[in-house]
This record gives structure tokens, sequence and C-alpha cells, in this order.
């Protein structure tokens, strides 16, 4: 009984050492299968996601141009320059342009550097199919009129669901000698549409007259 016991006891071990080399090899099966599939998803996702370097952008500017006066009722004009990265979000960079209304193409906004306008992953094979998330407008000088101010608040009342961000940025008011009457900093501002209250809102954190204020306004939007 006690041999016996024993012998039963060594099968068990036995076993148990021949499964575990087992469950080893298929753990390092699994692990360079893993790796490989890995590597296979890093460099199609790096591929896709570079696709818009290799856009003719010959008429490129005209496109975004479109674009962006179809999602933000904006003007882009005088683009010099587009550059493309996807870190750490797709983007395109326009180098320099003139920002304007689109019902007063006449009075320049800002002089823009380095505008960014960030596209959603979707469709980035296609130039003609890109969405624009958003654009982002860092250290620009602003330059409003009155008449500037008004297609302001007109512009807010537009409905987009796109946002628009504003950092670092200086705004002169002039009157109509074009004299600076007024000067603010702003550090950011934002306003986009919050889908779930149907609201549009303004987001504003700057300095008016030597005053940190920040300001929150909130438009209704009519269904």
């Amino acid at each position: 009984f006690y041999i016996y016991s024993i012998n039963a006891l060594l099968q068990i071990v036995n076993f148990f050492l021949i499964d575990s080399k087992n469950i080893v090899k298929e753990i390092k099966k699994n692990t360079f299968n893993i790796i490989i599939s890995l590597i296979i998803i890093f460099i199609s996702s790096t591929i896709y996601l570079s696709l818009p370097s290799f856009y003719i952008y010959e008429n490129f500017d005209k496109k975004i141009q479109k674009k962006i006066a179809k999602d933000f009722k904006l003007n882009i004009k005088n683009i010099k320059g587009i550059q493309y990265s996807f870190f750490p979000q797709p983007h395109f960079i326009i180098e320099q342009s003139g920002l304007y209304f689109l019902n007063n193409d006449k009075n320049e906004l800002a002089n823009l550097k380095n505008l960014k306008v960030y596209v959603f992953m979707k469709n980035l094979q296609s130039v003609d199919k890109i969405n624009i998330k958003k654009i982002y407008i860092n250290k620009a000088n602003f330059n409003l009129k009155l008449i500037d101010i008004k297609n302001f608040y007109k512009h807010l009342k537009e409905i987009s669901n796109k946002k628009i961000q504003i950092k670092n940025s200086n705004f002169f008011y002039k009157n109509q000698n074009n004299e600076i009457i007024s000067i603010s900093n702003t550090k950011k501002l934002d306003y986009f549409i919050d889908k779930k209250k149907n609201q549009k809102k303004l987001n504003v954190l700057g300095n008016i007259f030597g005053t940190n204020l920040t300001v929150v306004r909130i438009i209704e939007i009519d269904n």
C-alpha cells in the first residue's frame, strides 16, 4: 500500500510537471502572437493616421476653406503653407491666414499664424471626406470695430456644433478713426454647442481694463 501510494503521488507530480511545461509553452506562444499582433496594429494605425501627409495640397487650401466656412461660418483667406500632424490628435496646421466673418470679407479680424484645424479620425483616406472637429487659435491679435462686435454676436447665434477655441490672444477695440480705445487679453475663449442641453456656450477667461474676469454665456437654441 505504501509503495502504491508513492507511485500514485509520483504520477500526480509528473502530470503537473508535464502540464506546467505545456502551459509555459502556450504562454510563450501566445505572448509571441500578441506581440506580433500589437506590432501589426501599431504599424497599420500609424500608416492610416499618416495618410493626410500624402494629400495633394495644390488645391487643398480651397477645400479646407470651404469646410471651415460651412462648419464654422467663418472665412479663412490668404492661406499660406499647410502641414499635417497626427500627434496628439490628427490636425492640419495652416502656417499663415487671415480670419474674416462670412458677411464681411473686407475687415480682417486677425492675421493668424499656425492655425490648427483638428479633424476626426474617420475617413482620413479621402481629402473630400475628412470631417473637422474644432479649430484652435493661439497667440493671435484681433482687431475689432463696432460692426465686428455686432457680427460676433450674430455669429454666436449661428447653428454650429463645432468648437472654436482661442488661447493667449489679444483683442484690440478700435473706433471709427481706427484708433485703439481698449485692449483685452484672453487666456482662453471657446464656444460650442452643448447637444445634451441644446445650448450654445461661450466661455471666456481673460483680463479687461486690468480686471481678471471669467464669463460664461449661454444661448438657448430654438429647434
